[in-house]
């Protein structure tokens, strides 16, 4: 059998055939969608026809970088960001759409300015320490807004024990009795406002005393 050349084809699956990729330089996909050139729907051969192979649905890509995942759009998050206006400069971004398109995008002197480009960098934050707003970025909480009460582990294997929180703009965030241990990996830190600070800043108090008394 003549090895298959990556070059000359591009390679379509078929779940018809064995489950192995088919390499075809004519046929398009609709051809094959439809069986032909691969399948006689009509008979005519003399054997039975074979029906039109259904080929699984394309799967979407991922996201080039995590805040162009929809789940957090204009989720507004600090990170250091490096491009030909800054250099590891600290900024506050998020993701929405912008002209049809899905960017990353940051305030300058309140007009929104497209990152294209640039190299964004989301601020770590220290699993053991950090108590301001998060929200989850990776997994299938994936945009899930959080605040941390304690911690399991030390050093970097460090968790980060969480409490699924509401945000409620310019007052003090609804706790509810949801938990999530998540690595500081998973976490970003979230923009708030003074006045946002101030309102939450007993949050959490009692369940970070309580966990603290376990320790």
């Amino acid at each position: 059998m003549t090895a298959w050349d990556p070059s000359s084809a591009t390679p379509v699956y078929n779940a018809s055939l064995s489950s192995r990729w088919v390499a075809s330089t004519s046929t398009s996909r609709e051809e094959i969608s439809t069986g032909a050139s691969f399948w006689d729907t009509t008979g005519s051969s003399g054997v039975d026809s074979l029906p039109a192979p259904i080929l699984p649905p394309c799967a979407p890509a991922p996201p080039t970088h995590i805040l162009l995942d929809p789940r957090l759009e204009n989720v507004k998050v600090q990170a250091k960001v490096t491009s030909v206006d800054y250099k590891d400069k600290q900024l506050v971004v998020w993701g929405t759409v912008l002209a049809g398109r899905r960017r990353i995008v940051h305030a300058v002197r309140g007009a929104v300015k497209d990152l294209m480009g640039a190299t964004v960098v989301l601020e770590v934050l220290n699993a053991t320490r950090t108590d301001s707003h998060l929200v989850v970025i990776n997994g299938e909480h994936t945009g899930t807004f959080v605040r941390r009460v304690t911690h399991e582990g030390t050093g970097a294997n460090s968790i980060a024990v969480c409490r699924v929180v509401v945000l409620n703009e310019g007052s003090m965030d609804t706790v509810t009795d949801r938990e999530l241990k998540l690595p500081a990996t998973d976490l970003a830190l979230i923009k708030k406002t003074d006045k946002e600070k101030k309102a939450n800043r007993n949050v959490l108090f009692v369940e970070r005393n309580t966990a603290q008394k376990r320790c």
